[in-house]
């Protein structure tokens, strides 16, 4: 126990080290999903409520779920609108994140890997870039750590308490990012394979759906109260179709235009008189077409169905193509390590241009991609070979992230970074 504490106040200095680099020579960095985070947690701050509204109106918003809002309207309460505090607590969370790696790998496997695998994620470049962004991921990265660490240990122990503990954090989880919503089915599918008695299965399932449900229902209910709409946030919509738009046009601009102006001159029963009549919605993206039916009136769940029922046409349509095209996108969500992130992720056309950044990104992108891949699958097999159930919510979480992210969203890197400490500890443990 002494020799673990000492290792865990290493990994903690050793991670802290390498993110105030981070902190101090980048600062906080804002994306386009930035401000609806930032927008709504000051707004709550401030008193004008659940909002990204920046002027009157501040109408209730339900795209953006709550868990990592009330995180920053937190910080803001006590610490004022300062986004260096966010960083600086998004970093730290990070370094926690490092720690919970050596908990897990030496619970399931042993110190070694535990101790090797924490290093890796202390000292892991795309982590610690994306503890300075204001965005979700360094706090999902962690809840879904948690998760994954408590049924571990809820296996291990035959704990209840574990159990129900990996079900509540899942709920905050979820409340951070909904795309982790449907992670029960694939707990429950773990429970069955691991335990086999019925009545132990059901009495285990409940005590991580329970409290998961409790997390998530006061958010359901206020949807519904204040939308009439029953879910954690109908974004679903502009994903699927940016998705399957993405999918029939195989990433060419215009036709994408050409997709959505056809699609919604359809269902939306408009009249096209010529390009002039439709110019207001004749755009770049789905996000914009989105924010033109907000214009327009229609609410974010209405818009939202609106979007959702032409991705399914596009699917129903073109169902060869779909799946294709979702192979592809699980391809490139794991062919590359996401060092390139660091690189600004420049195009081919930029890299074939620029000698200096070519042989860095061709080896970031496929030697180590390549390699992370086949350790993973090694390790996976190996400590499936060894009877070793513990590893299952590992493999199970990487499994979830695998076959939903590319059914419904274009991969980026970002999607894979919760992932990263399980691809981790299974790549450290086939090498050792």
């Amino acid at each position: 126990m002494r020799s673990s504490m000492h290792y865990m106040i290493l990994i903690f200095v050793l991670a802290l080290f390498f993110r105030l680099i981070f902190i101090f020579t980048l600062g906080p960095i804002f994306t386009p999903d930035s401000p609806g985070y930032d927008t709504t947690a000051w707004n709550i701050v401030i008193g004008y409520g659940y909002s990204n509204s920046i002027s009157s109106p501040f109408r209730p918003m339900i795209s953006r779920t709550p868990t990592y809002i009330f995180f920053l309207a937190g910080l803001y309460f006590f610490f004022g609108r300062d986004y260096f505090t966010v960083i600086l607590v998004q970093q730290l969370i990070g370094v926690l994140l490092a720690v919970t790696t050596y908990l897990l790998g030496e619970h399931i496997f042993d110190r070694r890997v535990g101790l090797w695998s924490s290093i890796v994620i202390a000292i892991n470049p795309t982590l610690a870039f994306y503890g300075n962004i204001i965005l979700t991921e360094t706090l999902s990265i962690f809840l879904l750590s948690l998760t994954v660490l408590f049924l571990s240990k809820g296996l291990k122990y035959s704990s209840l308490r574990y159990f129900a503990a990996s079900g509540a954090v899942l709920g905050i989880l979820v409340l951070c990012r909904p795309s982790f919503q449907l992670f029960f089915v694939a707990i429950l599918l773990l429970l069955v394979y691991s335990l086999r008695d019925i009545k132990r299965i059901l009495l285990v399932a409940s005590c991580v759906v329970v409290p998961m449900a409790i997390v998530i229902s006061p958010w359901i209910v206020r949807n519904y109260l204040t939308f009439h709409y029953v879910g954690v946030t109908p974004l679903l919509g502009v994903n699927m179709l940016i998705h399957t738009g993405e999918l029939i046009n195989y990433r060419d601009d215009n036709r994408v235009r050409l997709m959505i102006r056809e699609t919604l001159s359809r269902n939306l029963e408009w009249k096209i008189l010529g390009d002039q009549a439709m110019a207001p919605y004749y755009m770049a993206s789905i996000s914009e077409v989105l924010a033109s039916l907000l214009k327009d009136g229609y609410s974010e769940v209405e818009a939202n169905a609106i979007l959702l029922r032409i991705a399914r046409e596009n699917i129903v349509k073109h169902p060869v193509q779909y799946l294709a095209t979702s192979v592809r996108e699980a391809a490139y969500l794991w062919s590359g390590y996401s060092l390139d992130w660091h690189f600004t992720r420049p195009t081919w056309e930029s890299l074939l241009k620029n000698r200096v950044y070519l042989p860095i990104f061709l080896l970031s992108k496929f030697f180590l991609g390549f390699v992370i891949c086949a350790l993973t699958a090694c390790g996976s097999y190996l400590s499936l070979r060894a009877g070793n159930r513990l590893a299952l919510p590992l493999i199970s979480a990487i499994m979830y992230i695998s076959i939903t992210t590319p059914l419904v969203i274009p991969c980026y890197d970002r999607y894979r970074l919760p992932a990263e400490p399980f691809i981790t500890i299974l790549s450290v443990y086939a090498v050792l």
